[in-house]
C-alpha cells in the first residue's frame, strides 16, 4: 500500500479529529488543487469557439475567486470566535457569486466545517446537505459530505440517520471506514457485541488498511459482553 503523507498543519485546521475523515479530506484536498488549476481545460472540449471562450472565461474566474477565498481563509489567525465571522463572510460571498459553480460544493464544505467547529449543528447539517446536493458525480466529494453529515447527525443524537449514511458508503473503497464508524456508533448504543464485530472486521481485513491500528485500539478497549446466564 502506498504511503499517504498528510501535512500536520492542514489537519490542525480540520474540526474533525477522526482519522478516517482526515484521510478522505486529504485526498479531496489534493484533487481540489488540480480542479482549481485545470478547471479552464473544460472549455477545450466540444462546442463552438465562442461558447468555448465564454465557458473558459467563467471557469477561470471561478478558479481565481476560489484561490482568493482559500488565501483569505488561510491568512486568518486568532480565536475561532474572532475568525469565524470573517471566514463565513468570505465563503458566503463566493457561494452568492457562484451558486452553481464547479467549486461551490467545496465552499459549502468550508461552511459546514466552520459551523461544525462552532457546534452550530443546524448550520452544519444544512451546509453538508448543500455540499452533498451539489457534488454531482464527484464521488470523493459525495463521500466527504456524507461523512461530515453523519458526524453532525451523531453529534445531534440522531444515531439512526448517522448509521444510514455510513451504510451508503461504497464498500470497495470505504468498507473499513464504514465498519469503524458503525462500530463506534454501536458503542454509543451500548451494543458491545456489534461494536466488536465491526472492529474485528477492520482488523481482519487483508491487506491491512491504514485504519486497522485504530480498529485494534477500539477492540482492545471494548470488553466482550457478559455471557447470558
Amino acid at each position: 500500500m502506498a504511503k499517504i503523507h498528510i501535512d500536520p498543519k492542514s489537519l490542525k485546521q480540520d474540526p474533525f479529529r477522526d482519522f478516517g475523515f482526515q484521510l478522505i479530506d486529504h485526498a479531496y484536498r489534493q484533487r481540489r488543487r488540480y480542479i482549481a488549476l485545470g478547471v479552464a481545460l473544460v472549455a477545450l472540449v466540444g462546442g463552438v469557439v465562442g461558447y468555448r471562450a465564454y465557458t473558459g472565461h467563467v471557469l477561470r474566474t471561478q478558479a481565481a475567486a476560489f484561490h482568493d477565498l482559500e488565501q483569505r481563509i488561510g491568512e486568518l489567525n486568532g480565536p475561532l470566535a474572532d475568525t469565524a465571522p470573517k471566514a463565513r463572510a468570505a465563503v458566503e460571498g463566493f457561494i452568492a457569486r457562484f451558486p452553481a459553480g464547479r467549486l461551490t460544493p467545496v465552499a459549502w464544505m468550508y461552511m459546514a466545517r466552520l459551523a461544525f467547529a462552532e457546534k452550530d449543528w443546524d448550520k452544519a447539517e444544512f451546509a453538508f446537505k448543500q455540499a452533498l446536493a451539489s457534488a454531482g458525480g464527484d464521488a470523493t466529494m459525495v463521500v466527504q459530505a456524507k461523512v461530515g453529515l453523519a458526524k453532525t447527525l451523531e453529534a445531534r443524537g440522531k444515531l439512526d440517520e448517522s448509521v444510514a449514511l455510513y451504510q451508503e458508503l461504497p464498500e470497495e473503497r470505504y468498507g473499513d471506514l464504514k465498519a469503524l464508524e458503525l462500530g463506534r456508533l454501536a458503542l454509543q448504543r451500548n451494543d458491545r457485541a456489534a461494536a466488536r464485530m465491526q472492529f474485528q472486521a477492520v482488523v481482519n481485513h487483508e491487506p491491512p488498511s491504514i485504519l486497522s491500528a485504530w480498529a485494534q485500539e477500539e477492540l482492545d478497549f471494548t470488553p466482550e459482553p457478559a455471557a447470558a446466564k
